[in-house]
């Protein structure tokens, strides 16, 4: 599936329901975009949402009763209402299962804000997670990071929590587990947790259900490592991906950026195993899923070749495959004869890996704009 207008388009964010019902969310020339497809990648329905400014839905979200929950940004008010400053709010609105929407809730401080991600627990609870550049919960920064649990309507807000080092921090991933521990990740330029390793480092951050933080772990290298995304294996610990151009851990850099994972332990946050890689050129990571069997796969861009496979033209999809001990299994490239870049991750019910993204090529027929989103199934060997 490839769709676009006539400026920027890009999934962000996908999410498979209990039907192989495909829901996308992410952004089409400046305005919210949530996509629902069908197993065999036949759109259903699609919708659009706009403050009248520039907006985009970052995250998504199903819960336990079906609605879809997204999060983003919008510069102006998405329910109409007059809002003077440019800067960007926050934002979390339900859906229903099909398309309409149920409510908003838009907050933000005089700076930009974002919600990068999102994620529901078993009574529809949402927690969302993201970056502040003012003063939500108490300024403790430059750029701060931010968690907060909304209520299953929408009308109150359970506890909020603003946190980070001196400098900038963000978080960018959130999970909730089976006993409502939620786990946070994202980078930080400071210290967050013991110390700082060099440059930007990733962090994970676990708390309680209220919101008390437990503990908070800090790695990288000593060069900028940034956070892809975080996922819970099916044992519930945490196993996050990112982007680095040192080396973490200790283990060699393959030129460039490099992809890069890490399981940790439920209690302290202790590194279980770590994994490194990519080409001799640069490659970024963006997304990361687990599967049934706790496979583990990246899903992000290179402009090299990886084993077995060729540079169509200029960044390529990238995807790789991790045992759950993560040990690299195997990995795949595609990509038109322009830029394209994986940005979103998930599974069918067979178990199929569905990536998503957006491309300035075209996959079949013709682009529409300056940059497609698209959504494919990927058929692993």
């Amino acid at each position: 599936m490839q769709t676009g207008s006539l400026g920027d388009d890009s999934v962000n964010a996908i999410e498979v329901d209990s039907l192989n019902g495909v829901h996308l969310a992410g952004e089409t020339d400046f305005k919210i975009l949530v996509t629902k497809l069908d197993g065999a990648g036949a759109q259903l329905w699609s919708v659009t949402f706009n403050s009248g400014g520039e907006d985009a839905a970052l995250a998504l979200n199903i819960d336990a009763f079906g609605s879809i929950i997204i999060a983003g940004y919008a510069t102006k008010n998405l329910d109409g209402s007059f809002k003077p400053a440019q800067d960007k709010d926050y934002f979390a609105m339900k859906l229903d299962s099909v398309g309409s929407q149920q409510w908003i809730y838009q907050q933000g401080s005089t700076s930009d804000d974002a919600a990068c991600a999102v994620h529901t627990d078993a009574s529809g609870d949402i927690v969302l997670a993201g970056y502040t550049d003012g003063d939500l919960f108490g300024t403790l920064g430059m750029r701060d990071a931010f968690v907060m649990k909304l209520n299953a309507a929408g009308s109150s807000v359970s506890w909020e929590l603003q946190f980070g080092s001196d400098s900038d921090d963000s978080a960018d991933a959130v999970q909730i587990d089976l006993s409502g521990y939620i786990f946070v990740a994202g980078f930080t330029d400071g210290i967050m947790g013991s110390a700082s390793l060099g440059g930007a480092d990733i962090f994970v951050m676990k708390l309680t259900s209220e919101g008390v933080p437990q503990w908070t772990f800090q790695s990288g290298s000593t060069g900028n490592d940034y956070l892809a995304g975080l996922r819970l294996d099916s044992s519930g610990f945490p196993v996050v991906a990112g982007t680095t151009d040192g080396s973490v851990d200790g283990h060699m850099n393959s030129g460039g950026q490099d992809a890069f994972a890490m399981k940790l332990q439920l209690a302290g946050g202790a590194s279980v195993w770590s994994w490194q890689g990519g080409t001799t050129d640069d490659d970024s990571m963006h997304a990361i899923g687990i599967d049934a069997s706790d496979k583990i796969f990246l899903v992000g861009e290179t402009l090299g070749d990886i084993d077995g496979f060729s540079a169509v033209g200029g960044w390529d999809v990238l995807a790789v495959k991790l045992s759950s001990d993560g040990l690299l299994e195997s990995g795949i490239q595609r990509g038109t004869d322009q830029d394209d870049a994986g940005k979103a991750a998930g599974f069918d019910r067979a178990g199929n890996l569905i990536l998503a993204g957006n491309t300035a090529g075209a996959w079949s027929g013709t682009n529409a704009g300056s940059l497609d989103a698209f959504a494919m199934k990927v058929t692993w060997q």
